[in-house]
């Protein structure tokens, strides 16, 4: 929501307040959608942090 408001002219300064506003008049059923993307997305996430960190541990000299 955030690009397209500030896409929008939309001031700073209020895009926070105005993204909680959204989400806290969203039904339970859309807010229980939105949680489901993020959660998904904090997954994968998760996946692609530990997998960059583990290459990395892996090429430090002295490890195995």
């Amino acid at each position: 929501m955030e690009p397209q408001l500030l896409a929008d002219d939309y001031p700073e300064e209020e895009i926070p307040h105005r993204i909680q506003v959204e989400w806290d008049n969203l039904s339970s059923e859309n807010r229980g959608l939105w949680q489901q993307r993020y959660d998904d997305q904090m997954i994968e996430y998760d996946a692609l942090k530990d997998d960059y960190l583990a290459r990395q541990n892996a090429a430090r000299p002295g490890r195995r």
